[in-house]
C-alpha cells in the first residue's frame, strides 16, 4: 500500500455497522498511517464531526438509527463541513449520491480502498480537521444534549 506522505496522520472517521469490515477498514488505514476513527451508526457519526472534523469520512449507506445518506446530506449542509469529502462504501444503490467525493461498490479490496482514500486526499479538498467544533449537530431525538434545529 503505496501512500503519498503527505496523508500520513490525517484523520479517517469509518462509520460502518458492520463490525468486520469495520475492522477491516480501520486496519488498512492504521497500516497506511492515518488516525482512525469509527463510528457504527450515522447518530454517532455525526456526534464524532460534530467534536473533531476528521479529514475524509468513510460511509456506508445502510446504518442503524441514522442512514448514510443522511448523514451525508447533513454533512454537506453546513459550512463549517461540506468541505471534508465523503467517500461511500456501500453494497446498495448509490447512483444518486451526488454529494459524494467518490462511491465504491462492496465489496472492495484493500488495496482499492487505500487508493481511493490516498487519491481523494492528495486532491486537496480541506479535510477540516482543526480540533474545534465542527457544527454538525447529533439528532435531538438521540442526544439529550442538542436541540433540534428547525428545517
Amino acid at each position: 500500500m503505496d501512500l503519498a506522505a503527505g496523508n500520513r496522520g490525517k484523520t479517517i472517521l469509518v462509520v460502518e455497522d458492520d463490525s468486520a469490515l469495520r475492522t477491516f477498514y480501520r486496519s488498512a488505514l492504521m497500516f497506511g498511517g492515518f488516525r482512525v476513527l469509527t463510528a457504527p451508526d450515522g447518530v454517532e457519526a455525526l456526534r464524532q464531526i460534530e467534536g473533531d472534523a476528521p479529514d475524509l469520512v468513510v460511509l456506508d449507506m445502510d446504518l442503524p438509527q441514522l442512514g448514510g445518506r443522511d448523514v451525508l446530506a447533513e454533512v454537506k449542509s453546513h459550512t463549517e463541513t461540506r468541505r471534508i469529502p465523503v467517500m461511500v462504501v456501500s453494497g446498495v444503490d448509490t447512483r444518486d449520491l451526488h454529494d459524494a467525493a467518490r462511491v465504491m461498490r462492496k465489496p472492495i479490496t484493500a488495496e482499492e480502498f487505500i487508493a481511493a482514500v490516498d487519491s481523494l486526499l492528495a486532491a486537496g479538498v480541506d479535510g477540516g480537521s482543526t480540533g474545534r467544533s465542527a457544527g454538525v449537530k447529533a439528532p435531538a431525538t438521540h442526544t439529550r444534549s442538542h436541540q433540534q434545529r428547525p428545517r
